[in-house]
């Protein structure tokens, strides 16, 4: 089977056995990688910057988004809001992770790829550790406090997050195959 030079087909490696893939394809997954990395971080900034605002602006914002879901959630509180807020920060944060993480994936070997699953507590570890520092940023804010309850709620929604992506990967997975 031959690779000719801009062929994004995979072969198999004499060497090794394992797939490798075109140069061209690799630039794409390793840029793929790049934006990921920056939209997290990003993302990351976002959320720990919302918790560094003091009770007073914060409760402004919750109010404004409030008047709005009420046209459509009458009975919707400020405090269900802000659980919800925090449910979905954490998704979006579980999504990006796990994206970056199934992406990689997807640039390596066998032998790397389960080294890297077996790795997987670091994507857990990493769903822990953004919440635990989001509350001691909290605790250090003005009027804002630090709850157990928060990074619960913040983890739940990370892991639903990744959930989420890991059952979209799969179900395309299955139809490819």
């Amino acid at each position: 089977m031959s690779n000719k030079a801009g062929n994004n087909k995979s072969r198999i490696s004499r060497e090794t056995g394992t797939q490798t893939k075109s140069k061209h394809s690799r630039r794409r997954v390793h840029a793929g990688n790049i934006v990921l990395a920056v939209l997290l971080v990003l993302w990351v900034c976002l959320i720990w910057f919302h918790s560094s605002r003091p009770a007073e602006e914060s409760s402004k914002e919750s109010g404004w988004l409030l008047s709005l879901a009420h046209n459509i959630f009458p009975l919707l509180t400020e405090h269900v809001l802000r659980k919800l807020a925090h449910v979905f920060e954490y998704a979006v944060l579980g999504v990006l992770s796990s994206l970056l993480f199934l992406l990689h994936l997807k640039t390596r070997n066998l032998l790397h790829r389960y080294i890297v699953l077996r790795s997987g507590g670091w994507l857990i570890a990493f769903g822990l550790a953004v919440p635990v520092i989001d509350e001691a940023i909290q605790l250090l804010t003005p009027g804002r406090s630090a709850e157990v309850l928060d990074v619960l709620i913040d983890f739940g929604g990370f892991a639903g997050g990744t959930l989420i992506t890991a059952v979209i990967f799969y179900l395309a997975y299955r139809r490819k195959y």
